[in-house]
């Protein structure tokens, strides 16, 4: 009876063992075999933030996926555009072409715009905040 009982015993084991190994190769085939959902389509070489509509971008490492945009730091994508001061109306690239000559970038709260002549014009973020001169756009 005893010797029985180790003859199970062993068979169970071996037994276990070969299943075992048999999931641990099925596992790493499926794994390494490639075989995926995802398609690759390209490769990101560079990302850019573009702080106001239409103006030139900023090159940035890595961003932040908001629900308004990307992120990087100070620089929310699109966040500002260039307004009319008469009219109200904005434009883009498409009206004033040139606008994507224009250097833009936000540094301690402060968004500097830089024309291609070396004209650059500073808006304190935070005071137009504080003042509330703020309009939204959809």
């Amino acid at each position: 009876m005893m010797w029985q009982d180790k003859k199970v015993l062993v068979g169970v084991g071996v037994g276990a063992s070969a299943l075992a190994y048999w999931m641990f190769t099925r596992l790493r085939n499926s794994l390494n075999s490639g075989s995926s959902d995802f398609i690759p389509v390209g490769t990101v070489k560079e990302l850019y933030v573009y702080p106001v509509k239409s103006c030139k971008g900023i090159s940035v490492f890595s961003f932040y996926c908001h629900y308004l945009g990307p992120i990087s730091g100070e620089h929310f994508d699109r966040y500002f555009v260039v307004v009319d001061g008469n009219s109200g109306r904005f434009y883009t690239a498409r009206q004033k072409p040139v606008m994507v000559t224009i250097e833009c970038k936000i540094a301690d709260g402060v968004l500097t715009v830089k024309t291609k002549d070396g004209r650059s014009v500073t808006v304190d973020i935070d005071k137009v905040r504080k003042n509330k001169v703020l309009r939204t756009a959809v």
